[in-house]
């Protein structure tokens, strides 16, 4: 039997877009859609990049759990994130208070589509294969 948890789609677009609708060329934004497995709950960010590599993570789930994230990834510090050590990260420190399962792979795409939305990183999809 084989199980796929696909982290797929991960794009970076050149530019994103500012609350009144209009295109800001001054910001980079990645987005990754997550199909995490056995529990179904698909996850779809988009994470926004500005010229000092601050972060904003917007999250779209299915998963009550990963939508309680939300509020505290605001103005992330990309090079912070993507290279600390687990115990250091913004991220797995919220992921750690809020998913109730240790294999959830949405910490892991957050740090991903950072890394492209941030430019240190080109976009390439994941695939973990199971097999039992």
């Amino acid at each position: 039997m084989r199980s796929f948890i696909h982290i797929s789609k991960l794009q970076i677009e050149d530019f994103s877009y500012d609350e009144s609708g209009k295109r800001s060329e001054d910001k980079k934004m990645a987005t990754v859609e997550i199909l995490p497995g056995i529990c179904g709950l698909k996850t779809k960010l988009i994470l926004t990049a500005d010229e000092e590599q601050i972060v904003q993570v917007e999250i779209h789930s299915e998963c009550p759990y990963i939508t309680a994230m939300q509020e505290e990834l605001k103005d992330l510090d990309g090079y912070s994130e993507c290279f600390a050590k687990y115990s250091n990260s913004t991220v797995y420190s919220v992921a750690e208070k809020n998913i109730k399962h240790l294999a959830c792979p949405v910490p892991t795409a957050i740090i991903k589509g950072m890394e492209v939305a941030c430019g240190w990183a080109l976009p390439k999809n994941v695939t973990l294969v199971i097999e039992k």
